[in-house]
């Protein structure tokens, strides 16, 4: 978008600096869409924006973990994230079921939130659904309870267990939502996103092959969209190349999601994906995983000029954070867990699993490099709350981090300089809020000159 931005603009007013500076501009010269110089004088005849008293120009942030079709899919689907109960949920359930042979599609719950601390049954769901075929999804994306009606029409072994868990394989056969319902929901994340501030996004999903990437494409424009790069399944790589453009996306790193069955182990499937070009991106929520990750990059080394990455990280101890450093490995790391997880952190963790949790101040102090995420849709792809739960928390607060620094490891650059009009936000305070726009779309409706 920022190329049909052309010629020389300047925009006056309060321009935030990041990086080593931490301080602000008094203007911002824009060329050809990019950022190219703060605190110029320029001729009379430059095109000239003045922000609001209230306005300021940043980089924008980026989400660099999420899944875009778990969120599409949660946004056509039944919420029940706010049940507290059982009941609740199946009364919720009850009231959305149809008689039309529809399936109902519901989402949001979580076993360790919900009072019984236990997932729902399929005995229960049956009562209220009947024979709606009916899949309800857990918060995390991992595992989803369906009742007799789906049970049959999914064709569910008889030996399965009635909790799915990572059963992407049964699930897939779900009918699939129109490109209609698809492409209204994508059209809401992008609006979300964009007065969120966040101008780009990584697409974490361990099944991404081809076809995947051909979806998210005709759902992506980067002229309303945030910047995408696409996570590929570590055993889905033919035909991809680490890096490279696919279309309106960015190819990034091999996804290696642990196979809880013990079939594959991680240091296969870091090593192929090695050999392929791809570095890797492995999910690690338990300090198992993470020392299955750990001895995997010491043993294969992550092409040239790139970074294997740990996703999550969400238990490490001292030992695993400091070889995270000396393999020099990134963190993308998910800090508002803590604002939405933290009562089962407490529940659920011993007081030295309390010390390990959710590291952040020690993995920069390592100089790990590390970016924030959201997880999305297991907590909400909002910017302003994890910066928050990254420096104000209660749980482990030894790990906290200053606001400033929270907010620099969430900018897709810290240094404004070079950046592109897509890329930059116009924020602005309003009612004890700040609501962001791409400075692209905000100059297109200030000014036809810039």
């Amino acid at each position: 978008m920022a190329s049909n931005l052309k010629g020389p603009c300047l925009i006056e007013g309060r321009i935030t600096r990041f990086g080593n500076q931490n301080s602000e501009a008094s203007n911002i010269l824009l060329i050809d869409g990019i950022a190219r110089a703060l605190d110029v004088t320029v001729a009379a005849d430059i095109p000239t924006i003045k922000l609001g008293e209230n306005e300021w120009v940043q980089p924008g942030y980026r989400d660099d973990h999420i899944h875009v079709m778990s969120v599409l899919a949660s946004l056509c689907s039944l919420d029940v994230s706010f049940c507290e109960t059982i009941p609740e949920l199946m009364q919720t359930l009850d009231e959305a079921k149809s008689s039309d042979g529809e399936w109902l599609r519901a989402w949001g719950y979580d076993d360790a939130l919900l009072r019984e601390r236990r997932h729902p049954t399929r005995e229960e769901l049956d009562r209220v659904t009947g024979h709606t075929p009916t899949v309800l999804h857990h918060r995390t994306g991992h595992v989803a309870v369906v009742n007799s009606a789906a049970f049959l029409d999914l064709k569910v072994p008889n030996s399965s267990s009635e909790i799915l868990v990572e059963r992407h394989d049964l699930l897939s056969k779900v009918p699939r939502l129109s490109m209609n319902k698809i492409e209204s929901a994508a059209s809401k994340m992008f609006q979300q996103c964009e007065a969120d501030g966040v101008v780009s996004v990584t697409d974490a999903t361990h099944t991404n092959n081809i076809d995947s990437l051909e979806l998210l494409d005709t759902l992506f424009n980067p002229a309303i969209s945030p910047s995408l790069v696409a996570m590929v399944g570590a055993e889905n790589l033919d035909g991809l190349f680490y890096g490279k453009r696919f279309r309106n996306l960015s190819v990034g790193h091999a996804k290696v999601m642990p196979d809880i069955l013990g079939q594959t182990s991680i240091s296969h499937l870091v090593q192929q994906a090695h050999i392929c070009g791809f570095p890797t991106a492995v999910h690690s929520m338990d300090i198992d995983t993470l020392n299955d990750a750990l001895l995997a990059f010491a043993d294969s080394q992550a092409p040239e000029l790139a970074k294997d990455r740990i996703e999550h990280c969400s238990l490490a101890m001292p030992e695993q954070l400091d070889l995270l450093g000396t393999l020099n490995i990134a963190v993308s790391t998910q800090p508002s867990f803590m604002l939405y997880r933290g009562q089962k952190y407490l529940e659920q963790l011993t007081s030295v699993e309390h010390k390990w949790l959710w590291p952040v101040r020690s993995l920069i102090e390592r100089d790990v490099e590390v970016t924030f995420s959201s997880d999305s849709p297991v907590v909400p792809c909002k910017p302003e709350e994890w910066i928050k739960a990254a420096s104000e928390r209660s749980l482990n607060g030894d790990e906290s981090v200053s606001e400033k620094t929270a907010r620099r490891h969430s900018l897709v650059q810290e240094n404004i300089l070079g950046l592109s009009a897509e890329f930059l936000l116009v924020g602005a305070d309003s009612n004890d809020e700040v609501k962001y726009r791409r400075l692209d779309q905000a100059l297109l409706v200030r000014s036809g000159k810039c």
